[in-house]
C-alpha cells in the first residue's frame, strides 16, 4: 500500500494540515499522527529468562524482532502518516514494513527568519519546553544556545537530514515529493484530500482556523521586535534560506509526485 507522509516541520502550518486530515477523514483507523496516536508494543513473553533478557538488553535479537513486528502491524495498513517525523526517520521506520517503498512525501516551507522567531516565541510561552530559556532572544543568540544550533536549519533537516540545501534539493527531485511555501498551503491540502479520497470534506475546517492555545503572541507585528537580529541570524539560517528561496522562486510549489498515484478508488 502506498502511503502519504506529511512531515510536520515545527511552526510550518502542520496544525492546519492535522485538523484537515483528522477532522475530515471518516476512516481514522487508516491514519497515524505522531504524538497523537499511542504506539502500543504488544509483547508476549514465553518465560522468565526471556523477560529478563528483554529487561536487561533492549538491543537483544528478541527485542529487535518483537519491535519490528509491532511496527509492521501498526503501520502496514496506514494510508496516512503525519507529524514531527523527518524523511530519514520515516525511511528507517518503513524498512520494517515496506521493502518496495513508493510513499509520497509532503513538506511545508516557511520564511526562515519568521519561522525561527515564531518557534522561539512558542517555546518561551510553554510551561515546560526543552528550548525554554531565562535569556532574552538576543542573549540566547549571542551565547549560541542549543535552540540556535539546531532549530535554525530544521527545514533542511526534515528533508535531507543535513544542513545542506543541495542535498535537500536532490532528495526532493529524486523522490515523490510535494514541497510548498505557506502561501500555497491550500495546494498541498487539496492534493492530500484528493489522494485520501476526501472529495466532500467539511468546508468549516478551513485553513485559517486557529488554535488559540498555540497562537502565543496576539500581536501580529511581533516580528518587528526581532528585526535587529536579522543580520546576526543570516549565517545560521543560510541553508534554510536557500531552500525557501528555491521553492518560492519555483512558483511556491515543487511537485515531483507521480500524478497517477491515487490511494483511494
Amino acid at each position: 500500500m502506498k502511503k502519504i507522509v506529511f512531515h510536520h516541520i515545527p511552526k510550518n502550518a502542520g496544525t492546519s494540515v492535522r485538523a484537515m486530515v483528522l477532522g475530515n477523514n471518516q476512516k481514522k483507523e487508516n491514519i497515524f499522527w505522531h504524538m497523537s496516536n499511542p504506539f502500543e508494543i504488544k509483547i508476549s513473553v514465553p518465560d522468565f529468562f526471556t523477560f529478563k533478557d528483554l529487561a536487561s538488553n533492549s538491543r537483544s535479537e528478541i527485542a529487535a524482532d518483537l519491535l519490528s513486528e509491532s511496527i509492521k502491524s501498526t503501520f502496514s495498513q496506514k494510508e496516512f502518516i503525519g507529524g514531527h517525523i523527518s524523511y530519514n526517520d520515516y525511511m528507517s521506520l518503513s524498512s520494517h514494513f515496506d521493502n518496495n517503498d513508493h510513499s509520497c512525501h509532503f513538506f511545508v516551507i516557511r520564511d526562515p527568519f519568521q519561522r525561527v522567531v515564531s518557534y522561539w516565541e512558542f517555546c518561551q510561552a510553554q510551561d515546560h519546553h526543552i528550548h525554554k530559556s531565562n535569556l532574552s532572544f538576543g542573549e540566547a543568540l549571542e551565547k549560541n544556545v542549543r535552540f540556535f544550533q539546531g532549530c535554525t536549519w530544521e527545514q533542511n533537516y526534515y528533508i535531507s537530514g543535513k544542513n545542506n540545501f543541495d542535498l535537500s534539493r536532490a532528495l526532493i527531485h529524486d523522490n515523490n515529493c510535494m514541497v510548498v511555501t505557506t502561501d500555497f498551503l491550500s495546494t498541498l491540502v487539496s492534493k492530500i484530500q484528493e489522494m485520501l479520497g476526501l472529495n466532500n470534506y467539511d468546508q468549516n475546517l478551513n485553513l485559517k482556523k486557529k488554535d488559540t492555545r498555540l497562537n502565543v503572541n496576539p500581536n501580529t507585528n511581533y516580528l518587528d521586535n526581532y528585526s535587529t537580529y536579522r543580520d546576526k541570524l543570516k549565517p545560521l539560517i543560510k541553508q534554510d534560506q536557500l531552500l525557501f528561496d528555491y521553492v518560492k522562486n519555483s512558483g511556491g510549489v515543487i511537485n515531483t509526485l507521480n500524478n497517477k498515484v491515487i490511494l483511494s478508488k
